[in-house]
């Protein structure tokens, strides 16, 4: 299967069961106003029967053998107990982190299915993923933050898409280094995505950010505009 078609599945499983998710949340609640709140995990877990718990603690013990054998504290942010029908988050985690480690959890239940116990610690962005690492992720993404949704909250923010980030722009983005969001290269990438991710106000107009408004970190916002191919660069 190549990395395009593999992508769409992911992205696919997880526009299908967001909308059952909605679905679902329309019957039971009827005067549900911003469907955004209910893109929190919790609820898709529900639907399935699955428990899903946000805890003080979810830290492991590992044991280290060897010559300076010692109990070594390792932090846990999410975890996966399918023969229990429970998926965990830590409470230690800023809401935003715990909010994409649920769905993380979510795309391990949808994609994994031989995954029956899992631990997740905090996701480190310097950190080499493996293979089914990267799928929850770009599934927890693809859930958390639609393509159309996003899209059209930005041409509200930001005109027409792509997004050309010009002088005008970058200056209202960072007015105190605007230079370096104009820069064309994968770093300045991130920096135009990330900048877009939190701003509130541009040409003296204000609203809510992008990362505010979906409960992301301004980073998973940030991928994700970039992944979805709607920032131009320079």
């Amino acid at each position: 299967m190549s990395k395009s078609v593999e992508k769409e599945m992911i992205q696919r499983k997880a526009v299908d069961l967001r909308q059952r998710v909605l679905i679902h949340v329309r019957l039971l609640v009827p005067d549900a106003k911003d469907p955004r709140h209910y893109l929190h995990p919790k609820y898709a877990f529900e639907m399935m029967g699955v428990t899903y718990e946000e805890r003080p603690d979810l830290d492991l013990e590992l044991r280290l053998v060897g010559e300076r054998s010692k109990v070594k504290r390792s932090v846990i942010a999410g975890r996966l107990d399918r023969r229990g029908k429970v998926v965990a988050t830590s409470e230690r985690s800023p809401p935003e982190e715990r909010r994409f480690t649920a769905a993380h959890e979510l795309g391990h239940w949808m994609l994994h299915k031989d995954v029956i116990e899992h631990r997740d610690r905090p996701i480190d962005v310097l950190t080499p993923r493996s293979k089914h690492e990267r799928e929850a992720d770009m599934f927890a993404a693809a859930y958390l933050m639609p393509r159309k949704w996003i899209s059209s909250d930005l041409e509200d923010r930001f005109g027409s898409l792509p997004i050309s980030v010009d002088e005008n722009l970058a200056w209202w983005l960072d007015r105190t280094d605007y230079e370096r969001l104009l820069q064309p290269n994968a770093d300045a990438d991130f920096e135009r995505a990330r900048a877009i991710a939190i701003c509130t106000n541009v040409g003296g107009r204000h609203f809510r950010s992008m990362r505010e408004m979906y409960g992301v970190t301004a980073t998973a916002m940030a991928w994700r505009l970039i992944e979805a191919g709607l920032i131009k660069r320079p």
